[in-house]
């Protein structure tokens, strides 16, 4: 089972980046686009204990960082901590459904991005809080049936 569950962390991310790279800046709209291996990674977090958590928030920014060839401390350090603490809740006695699961991936998704966006400030802030809403929304809807995957293998939980 854990070889199964390394197996489709590793698959989700290759192919998280790989649609990153590929498709997602045409799919976005108003400025925004889905942050498919930042969802990855919180869903991973969810539904394994805090420090695998705070690993795949640790391993998320490196695979972002190694596509767009940028630092990306803030994200790296943001993403760890909120790792680490959806490693706590989803271990926790709190169940998280599936639409609840969807919803906190998606909060999680805004913390980051506002998180982000007040440690290192673009020009345009206005736009950069519209973009990171929309974000939050996107990866909430596409985080439906990738966390249900990983509640099913990893939880073994019926859907």
């Amino acid at each position: 089972m854990k070889l199964l569950g390394i197996g489709v962390c590793v698959i989700g991310f290759w192919i998280a980046a790989l649609l990153d790279a590929a498709g997602s800046q045409g799919a976005g709209f108003a400025g925004s686009r889905p942050q498919l291996v930042l969802m990855v990674a919180l869903a991973v977090a969810l539904c394994s204990r805090p420090g695998v958590g705070a690993l795949a928030g640790f391993v998320g920014p490196l695979v972002v960082a190694g596509m767009v060839g940028s630092n990306l401390l803030s994200l790296g350090v943001v993403m760890t901590l909120v790792g680490f603490g959806f490693g706590w809740v989803g271990r926790s006695d709190l169940e998280v459904s599936l639409p609840i699961g969807a919803g906190v991936i998606a909060l999680g998704t805004l913390a980051i991005g506002l998180a982000v966006t007040f440690l290192s400030p673009p020009s345009d802030i206005a736009g950069a809080l519209r973009a990171t809403i929309l974000s939050a929304v996107y990866n909430g809807v596409l985080a439906v049936p990738f966390y249900a995957l990983l509640r099913r293998l990893f939880l073994d939980k019926e859907i």
